[in-house]
């Protein structure tokens, strides 16, 4: 458990890192240099390694600071996930609901498919089981927004282990015996 929480603070620096040579690089573009400085120095302030939620990925049990989700995702997004998952995951555990997301993030990283998790998930014949009228389920909005986190992490700040549940080359999946199965190819 120790070498976790190291792991997790060697993570997050890492993280905070990327973000001031980011913002360094941008300085002046976006905002100035020390705007930039500030919003780290607060994001590091309110980081908790020893705060903890419960997820699919237990070495991995972290919150990351609010200003990292604000950065890149949105609200609408994180609810579409949601809707999704419930949609074609409901009664699974939360590994097997974690696997759709990854497939939906497989799939905007693809260039075969939508580049926004809207337009894949709205996709037709895709994601069927997403409905606009599904309910948000706070669980499934909490393992949506973890995720969205961690990939966001691999794919922006460059963390090479972020606790994957589905591999980078897994696109499509179906229903079989009351599990999904996921493929690689259709």
């Amino acid at each position: 458990m120790k070498r976790s929480k190291k792991m997790i603070n060697v993570i997050f620096m890492i993280i905070a890192m990327l973000i001031v040579a980011t913002c360094s690089y941008f300085a002046g573009a976006f905002m100035s240099k020390a705007a930039c400085e500030n919003m780290i120095r607060e994001a590091i302030e309110e980081f908790e390694p020893t705060t903890y939620i419960p997820t699919p990925y237990p070495e991995y049990d972290y919150i990351l600071p609010q200003e990292v989700l604000d950065m890149h995702g949105t609200e609408k997004e994180i609810c579409m996930i949601a809707q999704t998952v419930w949609g074609e995951a409901r009664g699974l555990d939360a590994v097997e609901q974690s696997k759709v997301i990854w497939c939906i993030f497989n799939r905007v990283d693809h260039p075969g498919f939508g580049s926004t998790i809207e337009e894949v998930i709205k996709s037709p014949g895709q994601f069927i089981g997403y409905k606009e009228t599904n309910p948000i389920d706070q669980e499934l909005y909490s393992l949506a927004k973890d995720t969205y986190l961690r990939w966001h992490c691999e794919k922006y700040y460059f963390v090479n282990e972020v606790g994957r549940t589905l591999d980078k080359d897994y696109l499509y999946f179906n229903a079989k015996d009351g599990k999904n199965v996921f493929r690689k190819e259709f």
